[in-house]
């Protein structure tokens, strides 16, 4: 299977509403209410702690693009007319921090100044470039900031599947540290993201503790509770239509009939960004075979060209039926 940039571009794009993303958007807007109503109080934080591939990234990334840049507009900052995704790149109300690999104090501030696109953001001493940081923050206004790629404060973290479940310890703990002071000196509420294993790093700090608001659930979906399992079809169908409109296949892909939601569900491990994945993998299948829609074979086909060759499956239940969970389209 070769890589396909139409089709992966395309895929880049989509961004699929779903409950989850729905509820996390409103602790989103509720925190930068709480920065508006009480600018000089210090602030508090939430988190998305949930296994890679589970659309933590997407749902700031959608946030962004859809509520902040409606903002922005609205309070004037940028032209209507201007593409929305220069917007959401170049404004700086919420900021999306990815942390460095092995993250210190210093390169948290560069990482700060990154987001603000300081083009001295890896120089400086640490007090300085964080002194710059609160600057920046006052002089944009910032409402919020996420803080993503938690799991890069410990220096042992390596970015493998098979080390996805251990747990973290806070060796970093003079970064963490600085996020509670940027809490209170920047007077910035903070949602932090990572893998499950790294929730320790934030919630084994009492001080921090303190602060927390509560975790925004983004656990895998499990098959055996409704309200999930319907997230689960409605994500896959909403996939097969988009597709359809993003002018990928010329017939609308139907990924919700018998068990296909059942075997992509039993592949993926309930995570929507996964499940997003292996089609992008098999649509790129389809398109190399000439097909006018996405069908069961080429999910299959994926299955064996990229699910089991990265490890997140041992067999392919679309040939030999499902060992394990079941998922029927609700």
């Amino acid at each position: 299977m070769l890589p396909n940039g139409e089709i992966v571009a395309q895929f880049l794009q989509m961004r699929i509403k779903h409950d989850r993303l729905i509820r996390a958007h409103k602790v989103f807007d509720s925190m930068r209410k709480m920065k508006i109503d009480a600018p000089w109080e210090d602030q508090r934080f939430s988190c998305i702690f949930a296994p890679t591939g589970s659309g933590k990234s997407t749902t700031v990334k959608d946030y962004i693009e859809t509520v902040i840049v409606d903002y922005v507009i609205a309070q004037g900052l940028f032209p209507a007319n201007m593409s929305r995704k220069e917007i959401a790149h170049k404004q700086h109300i919420a900021l999306h921090v990815t942390l460095a690999a092995k993250a210190t104090e210093k390169s948290f501030a560069s990482d700060i100044l990154t987001a603000f696109g300081d083009p001295r953001a890896s120089r400086g001493t640490k007090d300085s470039m964080l002194g710059r940081a609160y600057d920046y923050m006052g002089a944009k206004g910032s409402q919020i900031m996420f803080i993503d790629e938690v799991q890069h404060l410990d220096h042992r973290y390596e970015a493998d599947q098979k080390k996805s479940s251990r747990v973290f310890s806070a060796e970093n703990s003079s970064v963490t540290d600085m996020m509670k002071v940027i809490m209170i000196r920047g007077r910035i509420p903070i949602v932090f993201l990572g893998i499950d294993g790294a929730r320790n790093l934030i919630l084994g700090d009492d001080q921090m503790n303190m602060r927390n608001l509560g975790e925004i659930d983004f656990s895998q979906l499990r098959p055996e509770r409704p309200a999930e399992q319907r997230m689960f079809v409605r994500y896959l169908g909403s996939v097969g239509i988009l597709m359809q409109k993003r002018g990928l296949f010329p017939k609308e892909s139907d990924l919700v009939s018998g068990e296909i939601p059942a075997k992509v569900h039993e592949v993926v491990g309930g995570r929507v960004g996964t499940a997003s994945n292996l089609i992008l993998a098999a649509a790129t299948i389809a398109k190399e075979w000439g097909a006018d829609q996405l069908l069961e074979t080429h999910l299959s086909a994926a299955v064996d060209e990229w699910a089991i060759p990265a490890k997140l499956i041992s067999y392919n239940p679309f040939r030999s039926g499902i060992r394990q969970r079941e998922l029927r389209a609700a």
